[in-house]
């Protein structure tokens, strides 16, 4: 383990300040989209990841003030070969996709602890909150750094990070460039997850962090009535669809053999293949909904009890 000093985001901003300024010049002639879309999701990833190392430029002892995973991604990212002769838009979705796949594998590789307190239940996870946020609650900014290893993997995937760290001003431009989701490369691969998840599972997390499956905002597409949870239906396996990509396209188009489609998959209870009637409390009508498997229910209730206080 080693001892590290975890730096204030006002001391770690003007390390990025070249390659920001560099990036900037490249987006001369599209300004807006650097400073609208890409510029707010880099602030709110300083307050994420701070002065975070990458995994293979540790020093040992205490830490010295250098480049942290953020500037090391930031500068990677503007020798990344979309730069040459792409569009503004797809270099902005390019640089996204390598400062996610960076800070997943250092938020991954690390393991965070309390100097004072090493309890399992202390230590920063890296995807409820960022690392500013969980050492002003746990008062200290000394932590120690112990990797995890090279090989550790987590179910809290790439586009989950891109869930939780990405500013509205970027989810809105993405809505606006036709994606409800953000998958870096590579991440539309359908298989099946740990514990004999599938590749649903991951759709669905990125849905809820992203707040669009929101029980408590429109558009409605999750509520709760007598202790269950219910799915509005078709929306919800629609946006299953979309979530998969390409392999999305390969499912039943029709309510009924879709809603069929994902009674096997366990994701939904046996039910009336195309739903049920039922009153939603935010929408004051009745609509047609589907209703989760055990599994499922348990699953979002969890979901929501951990991120009560995110």
């Amino acid at each position: 383990m080693t001892l590290w000093t975890v730096l204030p985001a006002s001391r770690c901003r003007p390390i990025l300040h070249p390659t920001l300024h560099q990036m900037a010049t490249r987006f001369a002639g599209e300004a807006q989209l650097f400073e609208r879309v890409l510029l707010p999701s880099v602030e709110r990833m300083i307050e994420w990841v701070l002065n975070l190392p990458c995994p293979d430029a540790l020093r040992p002892g205490d830490s010295p003030v250098f480049q942290g995973v953020l500037a090391s991604a930031l500068e990677e990212s503007t020798h990344a070969p979309f730069w040459m002769g792409s569009s503004g838009q797809e270099c902005c979705l390019g640089t996204l996709g390598v400062l996610i796949r960076k800070l997943h594998g250092a938020i991954v590789f690390w393991q965070v602890t309390p100097v004072d307190q090493r309890a399992r239940e202390c230590r920063w996870g890296g995807f409820s909150a960022g690392l500013a946020r969980w050492c002003a609650h746990q008062g200290g900014d000394r932590v120690w750094l112990e990797p995890r290893g090279s090989g550790t993997s987590s179910w809290q995937s790439e586009d989950h990070l891109a869930g939780r760290i990405l500013a509205g001003e970027t989810w809105l431009w993405l809505e606006q460039q036709g994606k409800e989701a953000f998958y870096p490369a590579g991440s539309n691969e359908i298989g099946v997850l740990g514990e004999g998840r599938g590749m649903e599972w991951r759709v669905a997390e990125i849905l809820l962090t992203q707040g669009l499956w929101d029980p408590c905002q429109k558009p409605g597409r999750i509520w709760q009535d007598a202790g269950l949870w219910y799915l509005l239906w078709p929306r919800v396996g629609e946006d299953l669809r979309r979530g998969l990509g390409v392999e999305g396209g390969t499912l039943p188009s029709g309510s009924r053999d879709l809603c069929l489609h994902w009674q096997v998959r366990g994701v939904l209870s046996p039910a009336p293949a195309e739903g049920i009637e039922r009153w939603h409390p935010l929408l004051q009508r009745r609509v047609s909904a589907v209703c989760p498997s055990p599994l499922w229910q348990r699953w979002i209730s969890e979901w929501f009890q951990a991120h009560a206080l995110s």
